[in-house]
């Protein structure tokens, strides 16, 4: 049994080569639905992506203020990684996510260098669900 535990919090999701990078566009709320029986969530973060000049938009709300913080900034897609915003120079992947998955409605990101662990939900490990049809 300690052996079953180890082996789901310590495993490796596995990507796919992304084909339709069409999919990617659009606005993507944080999700965590699956985990919902031992995570907890504060707020939500929702992800426009554009098309046209590589633009997000990040919308951040706390539940707890009742705030909403808006911020825009730039991507770039190379090799199944998103990079935000690019532009700003750094030696750590802090902005760098493997797209592990991608469907019409759902997508998976991990850190680039990370693994997924439950202890990595939100951080290194993101899941969205699309938010517009």
């Amino acid at each position: 049994m300690l052996l079953t535990a180890i082996l789901a919090i310590g495993c490796e999701k596995q990507h796919t080569k992304i084909t339709d990078m069409s999919l990617f566009y659009g606005t993507w709320t944080e999700t965590y639905d699956e985990y919902s029986d031992i995570l907890c969530v504060d707020g939500a973060q929702t992800y426009t992506f554009y098309e046209d000049k590589d633009k997000y938009r990040l919308e951040c709300h706390d539940v707890f203020s009742g705030s909403t913080a808006v911020m825009y900034g730039y991507y770039k897609i190379q090799d199944n990684v998103v990079i935000m915003d690019p532009s700003i120079k750094s030696d750590t992947p802090d902005r760098m996510f493997v797209i592990i998955s991608l469907t019409e409605n759902e997508m998976e990101w991990q850190r680039v260098g990370t693994e997924f662990s439950i202890g990595t939900l939100i951080s290194d490990y993101k899941h969205f669900s699309k938010s517009d049809p």
